[in-house]
């Protein structure tokens, strides 16, 4: 039986997930109890990003991809602000019908959960990674994937123009309909979306 790693993050993403290594199919699903948030800070990137904990009422959408063995110290490397765990199979709903046969499922756990700050903002650059993967699957996965992100909030930078993420696309052709789907949904947090000072 194959092994599986949850992302739930960028590596929702299939061309932010491939620039660190080969994976199989990736499909929908449903982890319960994990609750995601902007809670990882990244000093030496200057922002922060999204990590999981456990918490029983919660849960957290993402895609399940098939790794081979030799292919996990290289997303070990990427996630190193992490420490991985292995997510019961009980706790997986798969959203798009197919049954899987699992060996073993990973994710990667929040080490230091923090919060963002105006030293480390959210970064667009980073939430549109995540959120054209989202979009690839379907509208109503982007918008599970904001409605269940805690942590929106006023610290945040929109850096489309000068990225900070190092795995930021070079175009970003969902533009609109990613700031539509933020404007709706976190209002608030959105309205206080700021342009890097020049």
């Amino acid at each position: 039986m194959a092994q599986y790693l949850f992302g739930y993050g960028s590596l929702i993403d299939a061309a932010s997930r491939s620039k660190t290594g080969d994976t199989g199919p990736a499909y929908p699903v449903r982890v319960a109890g994990l609750q995601r948030a902007w809670h990882v800070v990244a000093p030496r990137s200057g922002y922060t990003v999204a990590g999981v904990k456990p918490q029983r009422e919660a849960s957290c959408n993402g895609v399940l991809m098939e790794l081979a063995p030799h292919a996990l110290p290289h997303f070990d490397a990427r996630e190193r602000r992490y420490h991985r765990v292995i997510i019961p199979q009980q706790a997986v709903t798969c959203l798009s019908g197919e049954s899987l046969s699992f060996a073993t499922i990973w994710a990667y756990m929040t080490s230091c959960p923090g919060v963002p700050s105006d030293a480390y903002p959210l970064v667009q650059s980073y939430i549109d990674v995540i959120l054209t993967g989202c979009l690839a699957i379907g509208v109503d996965f982007a918008v599970e994937f904001i409605e269940t992100t805690h942590g929106w909030g006023s610290a945040w930078l929109n850096d489309r123009m000068h990225p900070r993420y190092r795995r930021a696309m070079a175009e970003t052709p969902r533009a609109a309909e990613i700031d539509q789907q933020l404007h709706a949904l976190v209002p608030h947090a959105f309205s206080h979306r700021r342009d890097p000072v020049r």
